[in-house]
């Protein structure tokens, strides 16, 4: 009962039994000197009547009322007091901690934060619902993000109807393919310079936002404790800074605690995001995220997407030989292989990886493993930016060419670990295909649309 300032060091004077709002209580008088107003009070204590009266916890007694009077001091000025305290809802045990934080968006400058802010993810998938209150909007979007291969995507919808378009920033390239996912439009631009994915980088052109930056936490932010957020228990982190157009921006991010955990595949996520409260010009929105997944895209699955941006005159089918048996390297191994096929072209083509895209692997009469591809040419020009000259298709296939003839071409193994030597000579055209659109990767569709 210290917090009460009862039952403590000082001592109480039991003064019987009285009536108070009409319940029988005990009462207790004590004199206590308070520190911080420099006061010297006489505090009346009411608990209800022990043994005498039954109270709705169950407990033996509870506070009813407390009479405060005294003399407050300020120099040689003394001013007198008189509070009446009445206890109409008492609860036992510890309090809710979630009373005694700030309410959200409210930033209070000069906290001390007791906790740092979760560690930032290099690559991600996002999707989310955005709440807009004052606007009585709602919309929907989905982010990936792959910081290590300098790689966005987005979609969006508002409420009215999905507008069936991806927006792929390759910043390799500096530039944004906006791909009609339904029409099979695409459109080609220049990456904007700030953006929620995109920073002023050097020369002009746009560099991809790291992590941090993409999570705006790249600035202050102080820890406020756990708050419920869709009825799950989250640490908080608040922070206000400047948007685009100079005007005070309040973001408050809401991360599960590490009872939570998200099951994906055979990984389980802790300290997800679930969500953030942001505030400019006195309007609110509120995004709720979903599914947060912590894994790389298929990074050749863009491509596909971008595959219906190249007629046949400005792509080529590819393949090659891989000595080794197909059950051993291939079974089991199919992403990981994928993924190290990709890497390894782009780097020895000089390359963004997104323009090798339709992977295949296969086997033949003697069971080596078949790599077949579709390369994509160079990437429209949109300005020099000092980026280097990206090779023409043509110089792509021969600077592969040149590589595998002289069995230098290796591929890392992935999960198995050891490294494979394309065959020499063993470059084929296979099958072409004309159609001026593959299949758009399930992942690469909104959750919403599928």
């Amino acid at each position: 009962m210290g917090a009460l300032r009862f039952n403590g060091t000082q001592p109480e004077l039991y003064l019987g039994q009285k009536k108070v709002r009409g319940i029988t209580v005990d009462h207790w008088l004590t004199c206590i000197y308070i520190q911080s107003l420099n006061a010297t009070v006489s505090v009346d204590w009411y608990f209800t009547a022990y043994n005498n009266w039954t109270t709705s916890l169950g407990l033996s007694q509870i506070p009813v009322m407390c009479y405060v009077s005294g003399n407050v001091w300020k120099g040689n000025n003394k001013r007198y007091i008189e509070h009446y305290y009445s206890f109409s809802e008492f609860q036992a045990g510890p309090p809710d901690p979630t009373k005694f934080q700030t309410p959200a968006t409210i930033v209070c400058p000069g906290r001390i934060s007791q906790r740092p802010l979760p560690k930032s993810h290099t690559f991600f998938t996002m999707p989310s619902e955005i709440l807009m209150p004052s606007l009585k909007s709602i919309g929907r979007a989905n982010e990936m993000f792959d910081y290590t291969h300098k790689l966005t995507y987005y979609t969006s919808e508002v409420i009215q109807g999905y507008q069936g378009e991806g927006v792929l920033d390759d910043f390799n390239r500096a530039i944004s393919y906006a791909v009609g996912l339904v029409s099979g439009s695409c459109m080609t631009s220049n990456i904007s310079l700030d953006t929620f994915d995109s920073k002023p980088g050097p020369n002009g052109r746009a560099r991809i936002r790291n992590s941090s930056e993409f999570f705006y936490f790249d600035s202050g932010y102080e820890y406020e404790g756990i708050k419920s957020f869709r009825g799950v228990d989250c640490h908080t982190w608040i922070n206000r800074q400047k948007d685009r157009d100079g005007k005070d921006m309040v973001f408050e991010w809401y991360f599960a605690t590490q009872s939570s955990f998200q099951v994906d595949g055979a990984t389980l996520i802790q300290m997800m995001p679930l969500g953030v409260y942001t505030t400019s010009g006195g309007r609110v929105s509120i995004y709720n995220i979903h599914a947060f997944k912590e894994r790389l895209t298929d990074i050749w699955t863009f491509g596909q997407l971008l595959y219906r941006c190249y007629d046949y005159n400005h792509r080529a089918e590819y393949a090659f030989l891989v000595p080794g048996d197909y059950r051993t390297v291939v079974v089991g191994n199919v992403e990981s292989l994928k993924y190290m096929i990709v890497l390894s072209v782009a780097v020895v083509t000089k390359i963004s990886p997104v323009r090798i895209t339709n992977l295949r692997l296969d086997y033949d009469e003697n069971n080596h493993v078949i790599v077949a591809f579709t390369l994509l040419d160079k990437a429209p020009s949109m300005g020099n930016y000092g980026l280097p000259p990206e090779p023409s298709l043509n110089d792509a296939i021969n600077l592969l060419n040149n590589r595998i003839d002289s069995g230098t071409f290796n591929i890392d193994g992935g999960a198995f670990g050891s490294v494979m030597t394309a065959k020499r000579y063993s470059v084929f055209n296979p099958s072409p295909s004309n159609s001026n659109q593959l299949p758009i990767p399930q992942e690469l569709w909104p959750p919403w649309a599928l």
